[in-house]
């Protein structure tokens, strides 16, 4: 029995720790097992709790990113537009470089191309193929590049082209083109005018002008040359009058009075020669310039040049106010009736105009109120030739010309001298048109206008 109650314990007690052993176990297993939930939920919300903050985080990286693009952007339009504005400087830069470049390339070449000419010129000075085509190629490359001049004289082209017309007197087309390059080179160059005169090129051109008195195309380029030869240098205007020039020019008048090309280059010589000379002065009217002068004109009236210049070759003449047979040869010519026809054709030509009213104001300067005064009569044909009628037109076209305007006030200022100028006035300006240009013109003009004002009874 009793080895019998042992082998029962020992069971029980087997029995026993098998199910604590088991319990255990489950509680162990079961311990595992909501330990492992609670894992799996912990890390679930470790994952949703990642997933949120990366959520957010991108969101706010997208924000930033935004702002950031955003600046970007702005940067890159910024550096787009400096690198545009760079590029346009760049190519600026560029370009004008290059123009200079091309353009000092470019005056080499035509120095060099100078340099070959007048060697040839030198080489063939006795063919006068050369002569003409040398002097025709200097006179084109001068006339587009003024710059080259100095090539020229430095190289003694002057010379050599004086040699071609002392060579080659007789031939009219080598002194067209040898007075064409000269005239072409002295135009509005002092430097160059003082040279070709120092070379005795100024004889040169008169002796041409005289042995071919009857070719236009000559007497043209010769007149040309003079011109602006004689332009503001007193100089070769004194060598131009010693020489016998006056002579010269108006025979050439009387030669060519019909051709406008012509007449216009003398007109704009003896203007240049009658502004600053007396002599020239006499000389013009001895030789009975001032009738061709007057044919001249009418025939040339509606060329706007030759009108100006002839206008102002009168107002030179008149200077000498001894010279009372002047005043009367001017108004046998009926100068001023052609000059009040044609302000209304040239009323755009300010030029013209200026000329015109500065010389019927010194035509009727003079006070003098009797019949055989010139200033007198100078005021009657004012009258008569209805200028006073058209200076309305001159003064509504010009209303911003002080110079003009006033030089007209000073015309309506000697017209008030004369009832019928006072009445024209008072019919054909009125009081307001007068007082609104003193007003806009304060100096001279204000004073004529006070003048008038004063004289007429508006």
């Amino acid at each position: 029995m009793p080895s019998s109650n042992k082998s029962f314990r020992s069971y029980l007690s087997s029995r026993l720790s098998r199910k604590s052993t088991a319990s255990t176990d489950e509680g162990a297993n079961t311990h595992s097992q909501q330990s492992e939930v609670s894992d799996e939920r912990d890390d679930n919300f470790i994952e949703i709790s990642g997933l949120d903050k990366v959520r957010a985080n991108d969101e706010r990286y997208q924000s930033t990113d935004g702002e950031e693009d955003q600046a970007e952007h702005i940067s890159f339009e910024k550096q787009r537009s400096l690198r545009e504005i760079t590029l346009k400087k760049t190519s600026v830069t560029t370009e004008y470089s290059v123009r200079k470049f091309a353009e000092k390339n470019a005056y080499i070449a035509e120095c060099s191309i100078i340099n070959m000419i007048l060697t040839t010129m030198q080489i063939q000075e006795h063919s006068s193929g050369h002569q003409e085509r040398g002097c025709t190629s200097l006179w084109r490359i001068v006339s587009t590049s003024p710059a080259t001049k100095k090539a020229i004289l430095a190289l003694d082209g002057i010379s050599i082209i004086l040699n071609a017309v002392e060579n080659h007197s007789s031939n009219q087309k080598v002194l067209e083109q040898a007075c064409g390059a000269l005239g072409q080179l002295a135009f509005r160059d002092s430097r160059m005018s003082e040279a070709i005169g120092a070379h005795n090129g100024i004889s040169n051109i008169l002796k041409a002008m005289q042995e071919h008195r009857d070719n236009g195309d000559v007497q043209k380029r010769c007149c040309s040359a003079l011109c602006n030869l004689a332009f503001d240098n007193e100089i070769n205007c004194t060598r131009i009058l010693r020489q016998g020039g006056i002579t010269h020019f108006v025979k050439t008048m009387e030669v060519f009075f019909q051709r406008m090309d012509i007449s216009e280059k003398v007109l704009c010589a003896m203007n240049q020669l009658t502004k600053k000379e007396a002599s020239a002065r006499k000389c013009f009217l001895e030789k009975g310039g001032v009738e061709l002068l007057s044919e001249v004109m009418k025939v040339g009236q509606n060329h706007n040049n030759i009108m100006t210049q002839g206008c102002a070759i009168y107002s030179h003449l008149i200077l000498d106010k001894a010279d009372l047979g002047l005043m009367k040869i001017i108004h046998k010519t009926s100068v001023i009736p052609l000059i009040s026809e044609k302000i209304d054709y040239f009323l755009k030509d300010s030029k013209y105009l200026w000329k015109a009213f500065h010389l019927l104001f010194q035509l009727s300067y003079r006070k003098g109120n009797s019949k055989s005064d010139l200033a007198f009569i100078s005021r009657g044909n004012i009258l008569d030739s209805k200028v006073i009628r058209k200076t309305s037109l001159v003064i509504n076209s010009h209303s911003k010309d002080a110079k003009l305007l006033g030089i007209v006030s000073s015309v309506l200022r000697n017209a008030c001298h004369e009832d019928k100028g006072r009445e024209n006035i008072c019919k054909y300006l009125g009081k307001d048109l007068l007082v609104q240009m003193g007003r806009d013109f304060p100096d001279d003009c204000a004073n004529n206008v006070h003048a008038i004002i004063e004289q007429v009874d508006f």
